[in-house]
């Protein structure tokens, strides 16, 4: 799939969850809300990428990227949200969206830094390697998602070297 089909696909499915008056409310609603450090981390994570790909212009992007791929992502996301979702659908579909464009499109890690470094002793991030601990405890799970994400694991682990 071409990739900037996959970033008009993205938008018009946000665009279209955007156009839905309680969810957009609830997406207000919830970026206000003050919950913890991990969850308001997380919560303005998500309105900042999805303002970045609801104004990104889909002809600036070049590639292409394997659909059983997109497919693999999609399947996984489905059934990581149906054990770890948020219970309200329109949400997960926000997160799904907004996870497949971090995954695809700008190849940025799928969690911000203040998720990704709870440990006092991860390695920093730096502007070519982004690092996450989540990633070394989960990639090996058989629907895990970190495959998808470009974080390197820490601490590094022996075996297949991931992107």
């Amino acid at each position: 799939m071409n990739t900037s089909q996959l970033v008009k696909d993205l938008q018009n499915r946000l665009s279209s969850l955007l156009k839905d008056q309680v969810f957009a409310k609830a997406r207000q609603d919830r970026a206000a809300q003050k919950l913890g450090i991990v969850e308001d981390a997380l919560i303005a994570h998500n309105m900042a990428v999805s303002e970045e790909l609801l104004n990104l212009n889909p002809s600036t992007i070049i590639g292409e990227i394997k659909e059983n791929n997109i497919d693999e992502f999609r399947n996984r996301m489905n059934v990581y949200m149906k054990k770890n979702g948020t219970g309200n659908q329109g949400y997960d579909n926000y997160i799904a969206i907004i996870s497949e464009y971090l995954a695809f499109v700008v190849r940025e890690p799928l969690h911000p830094p203040e998720v990704r470094h709870l440990e006092s002793d991860s390695p920093k991030d730096s502007c070519h390697r982004k690092y996450c601990a989540w990633k070394s405890r989960h990639m090996k799970d058989s629907l895990s998602l970190c495959r998808f994400c470009n974080c390197l694991p820490w601490p590094a682990v022996s075996g297949e070297n991931y992107d």
